[in-house]
């Protein structure tokens, strides 16, 4: 965080300190990407309080610097990552979906996913997995274009199931999948086929994201509160960027 900070005072020229409190509502370093709002909330408010007048472009650059995730928090709604910066291509309120994610642990995982990138170069299925995304990113902006869930859903599984693919083949391995991990999704998969149009993604953790459109939330809550050894659900939906408020948490 002092480093972030220090990036930033070096923009504004400026040596003033800073007493920071920063409060997530989800756990942190659990696979479900804190970094990423904590460091675009940081960068806006640090440079809001510098006085810099950044584009939206140049906050997202600036959030990537401490957390790579933290650059897609910056814009609004639904957003592409570039390689170095973020940009939204649909405002938040375009399509009504949820992400409801199944916390089946809070605890901080064993490797950041920092350390578990260092040997990603050691996976097989690296190259392939790169090669392949592009046209990935464009089936997911056509699919939220047509708001087809199906599509978005296919692709998103597509993608989560290749990306743990290369963490799991590089050496060593490193498998963040619980058994209930696997029994969530294999629970969406079987949902799907009774027709509950549910599917899952997975980040660098235990916990699943269940990704539908918001007319299906309450059955697949009801669903899911039927599993033991979940902790908390998470309920999330699109939403505006990072942006400042008149509270403050001291």
């Amino acid at each position: 965080m002092i480093d972030h900070l220090d990036k930033i005072r070096s923009i504004a020229g400026s040596s003033m300190r800073a007493k920071v409190v920063t409060i997530n509502t989800f756990p942190a370093s659990s696979g479900i990407a804190s970094s990423a709002s904590g460091f675009a909330a940081l960068t806006v408010a640090a440079a809001a309080a510098l006085g810099l007048r950044e584009s939206e472009k140049e906050l997202s650059m600036l959030a990537r610097l401490g957390s790579g995730s933290a650059c897609r928090s910056i814009p609004d709604g639904f957003v592409v990552w570039e390689e170095t910066f973020a940009y939204s291509i649909f405002p938040h309120d375009r399509w009504d979906l949820r992400d409801i994610i199944v916390i089946v642990a809070s605890d901080t995982k064993e490797i950041s996913s920092a350390a578990g990138m260092e040997q990603v170069d050691t996976s097989p299925k690296l190259a392939s997995r790169l090669d392949a995304v592009p046209g990935r990113i464009k089936r997911a902006i056509d699919a939220i274009a047509n708001k087809d869930i199906q599509a978005l859903g296919n692709v998103t599984e597509e993608d989560c199931l290749d990306m743990h693919s290369v963490m799991q083949s590089q050496t060593p391995p490193l498998d963040y999948w619980s058994e209930k991990t696997k029994e969530i999704m294999d629970a969406v998969r079987q949902w799907r086929r009774g027709g509950l149009a549910a599917y899952f993604t997975i980040d660098a953790g235990p916990n699943v994201h269940v990704i539908c459109e918001g007319n299906s939330e309450q059955r697949i809550l009801d669903k899911i509160k039927e599993f033991s050894g979940v902790e908390r659900l998470i309920i999330n939906h699109p939403a505006p960027g990072a942006h400042l408020i008149n509270g403050h948490l001291f």
